[in-house]
């Protein structure tokens, strides 16, 4: 076949997905992923898909925050046992805070959180003095 005919084979691409269409719900799955293997397989450059990201309104990508989160959950959960009432109160506010990203792919700000969270966290706080 002469290298002619190959130039003008038309490409056939996967159906883009619409500006428009974009939201949340089509990035809450990878999450728990790095963004540059997330980028890779949407098949844009880190770049764009950040820019693409903050249009959706996730301002910075969850993936660190929410490993950050799952390491607290396990240490909470395989900790000592005199400390089971400090520990319930601290995985209770870390499964909101993912449940949280979860939902709105951004982690809770000042405004979102309950004032019973503040209560609980200065609890925690005294209870480690």
């Amino acid at each position: 076949m002469p290298i002619l005919d190959l130039i003008n084979v038309p490409v056939v691409r996967p159906r883009a997905i619409k500006f428009e269409d974009l939201s949340v719900d089509i990035f809450r799955p990878y999450f728990y992923r790095p963004m540059c293997d997330v980028a890779r397989e949407f098949g844009v450059c880190t770049t764009f898909f950040k820019k693409i990201c903050r249009t959706v309104g996730i301002r910075k990508w969850p993936y660190r925050l929410v490993n950050s989160i799952n390491s607290q959950i396990r240490n909470l959960e395989c900790g000592p046992v005199k400390k089971r009432n400090t520990n319930k109160n601290q995985l209770k506010i870390c499964h909101r805070r993912l449940q949280h990203i979860h939902d709105y792919g951004t982690p809770e700000t000042e405004s979102d959180t309950e004032s019973d969270t503040d209560e609980e966290l200065r609890e925690t706080a005294c209870a480690k003095l």
